[in-house]
């Protein structure tokens, strides 16, 4: 942990620094500090292969010297050794995330979710995990969800107001394409489908701007 607190303070100095030299010295300190908490780490997996915080060190120590997968491969390791696995799913989630891999990311959300139903903001990434994956009936179940639960949350309202605003979008293309066939029905059909839509969208945005 000491050799953890050393690689944060060289992560300050560098955020902080301009120069490359100094730059590549703090790099350096950094990698020193890192390899050897990755030998401590090394020798308490060989007194105890058990032990969960062993496995979290790691993990950590990798994810600070950028190198995601790495760390996911230490987390993941010690999740079975852990009677509280939320942190590690959670870690292991934004990991995933820091890689823009949103699609890859939703299993881990949804298994710390069912630990800890009643995180919004964890429950708000899911979302954008979802949209980002064209999953948009999945993110609009959650961010009801999350309106049972705070019924003034505006990015969930927000979320709502888009979600039928794309579908009325939608709507309008089908009603269009219908009255090009010249399809009356087809076009009275999806016209009404838009209108129902968009006034949906209003109601949310309505809100979300209250």
């Amino acid at each position: 942990i000491e050799q953890m607190d050393a690689i944060d303070e060289s992560l300050k100095e560098i955020t902080a620094e301009s120069d490359s030299t100094t730059k590549a010295y703090y790099d350096q300190k950094i990698k020193l500090s890192a390899d050897s908490a990755m030998v401590n780490v090394a020798l308490c997996i060989i007194l105890d292969s058990t032990e969960n915080k062993a496995y979290l060190l790691a993990g950590t120590i990798a994810e600070k010297r950028g190198d995601l997968a790495k760390s996911n491969e230490w987390l993941m390791r010690g999740l079975k050794y852990t009677a509280d696995s939320t942190q590690i799913l959670l870690q292991v989630a934004y990991n995933v995330l820091g890689e823009n891999k949103y699609c890859e990311a939703i299993p881990y959300l949804k298994q710390y979710l069912s630990h800890q139903p009643a995180d919004t903001g964890t429950m708000l990434n899911l979302t954008i995990c979802y949209n980002n994956c064209k999953m948009y009936d999945s993110a609009a179940i959650v961010h009801r969800q999350i309106l049972a639960m705070n019924p003034g949350q505006t990015e969930a309202l927000l979320g709502l107001g888009q979600y039928f605003n794309q579908l009325g979008i939608w709507a309008n293309d089908s009603a269009s394409a219908a009255r090009t066939a010249n399809n009356d029905a087809l076009t009275k059909k999806w016209t009404d489908t838009r209108t129902s839509l968009f006034d949906s969208s209003k109601v949310y945005f309505k809100r979300a701007y209250e």
